[in-house]
């Protein structure tokens, strides 16, 4: 889990940040995240523009959240997630895993059950579990059993599960870690907050090893 980083000279330096870009998790853009309130009776949206991350206007919110993530209101959680851009991928398993690159909210999608229902999955559906998380480090450990004293652990404060859409997804011939790589595509994902609903808009997810699990 150890990155090696080497600067050498002007020439190599670009190149090491062009490899560090392309690693096991991948960065894929996605569509602005928009809301609908429901707080006070009066409705809203709000459709955030390009870029990783969140907008500047959730820093405070992100500092808060670091430090005392279990003294967070529900308006200032959906708040957060009304602010993030889902763009970083993450590998391993038979689902799929999306982030924003701060790793403070996530979209998680995987199934729970060995008769899980086939691509297209539309939800709800009990058989998968479709969720948006939103903590600290939330994908810290991915693919890895063995937590290292220096090395955080993922917390939530917040576990959403999608109301509605569709995700799509050609599966393998071979489910096993053979070192496939699975492109899913997210339709039309709402989730059901507490202060109303979020639009998470149109999703790429790639999962670099499918089939592959920590061990």
């Amino acid at each position: 889990m150890a990155e090696l980083k080497n600067r050498i000279g002007l020439p190599l330096l670009a190149l090491a940040f062009v490899i560090a870009s392309c690693g096991a998790d991948s960065s894929i853009e996605a569509t602005g995240i928009t809301a609908t309130s429901e707080v006070g009776g009066s409705g809203g949206s709000m459709e955030m523009t390009e870029g990783p991350g969140l907008v500047p206007e959730a820093t405070p919110l992100i500092s808060q959240l670091t430090a005392a993530p279990d003294q967070m209101s529900d308006a200032d959680l959906v708040t957060i997630l009304e602010q993030a851009k889902l763009t970083k991928s993450w590998g391993c398993g038979l689902g799929f895993r999306l982030s924003s690159e701060d790793q403070h909210v996530a979209l998680f999608f995987y199934p729970n059950s060995e008769n899980a229902s086939e691509s297209p999955v539309i939800f709800p559906d009990e058989t998968w579990n479709a969720s948006i998380l939103i903590g600290n480090d939330l994908l810290a450990n991915n693919c890895d059993d063995v937590i290292e004293p220096d090395e955080p652990e993922a917390y939530s404060v917040a576990n959403w599960p999608l109301s509605a859409g569709t995700l799509t997804f050609t599966p393998p011939d071979d489910p096993t870690c053979v070192g496939a790589s699975v492109v899913g595509t997210v339709e039309g994902a709402v989730v059901g907050t507490p202060t109303g609903e979020v639009s998470l808009g149109s999703l790429t997810i790639m999962n670099e090893a499918f089939g592959c699990f920590a061990g």
